[in-house]
C-alpha cells in the first residue's frame, strides 16, 4: 500500500500529536509529508500547489479568508484545533505561546453571520 501523499503548508513541521491525529484518519497507513514553510502569497499558489504536486491530502495553517479561497476551489484542506496551554502540557511553542492540538478537523466552509452586532449584557 503506497503511502498517503501531504501537503504540510504551516510555519512548524507536523509534531507527534499531528501523525498521531493523521493515523486516526488514515488508520495502517504511512505518510509521506512534504513540509513547505514558504509564506502563502495567496490561496490559489497552495490550490496549485497541491493539484500539481499530485497530493492525497493537505493541511494548512492559514487564517480563514485563506482557507475560505481554497475551500471555493474545491480543495477541502485539513486544519488543527489548537488552544493555548501551560507549558508542561504543550504540544509546542509557536513563538507567542504553547498551545497544546486538540483535534484535527477537515474545513469544509466558512459561514460569517451579517447580522447586526447586539452589544454584550454588561455584568459589574
Amino acid at each position: 500500500m503506497e503511502p498517503v501523499k501531504i501537503l504540510w503548508r504551516s510555519k512548524h513541521p507536523p509534531t507527534k500529536k499531528h501523525r498521531a491525529l493523521l493515523e486516526e484518519i488514515y488508520p495502517g497507513r504511512e505518510f509521506d509529508i512534504v513540509h513547505d514553510s514558504s509564506w502563502i502569497a495567496h490561496a490559489d499558489h497552495v490550490v496549485q500547489q497541491f493539484r500539481s504536486g499530485k497530493y492525497d491530502d493537505l493541511f494548512v495553517n492559514a487564517s480563514w479568508s485563506v482557507l475560505n479561497i481554497i475551500v471555493k476551489s474545491d480543495v477541502r484542506p485539513l486544519i488543527a484545533i489548537y488552544e493555548e496551554s501551560l507549558q508542561s502540557e504543550s504540544d509546542f511553542y509557536d513563538g507567542r505561546s504553547y498551545k497544546q492540538i486538540i483535534e484535527l478537523r477537515r474545513f469544509n466552509q466558512m459561514i460569517v453571520d451579517h447580522s447586526k452586532p447586539q452589544p454584550y449584557e454588561l455584568r459589574n
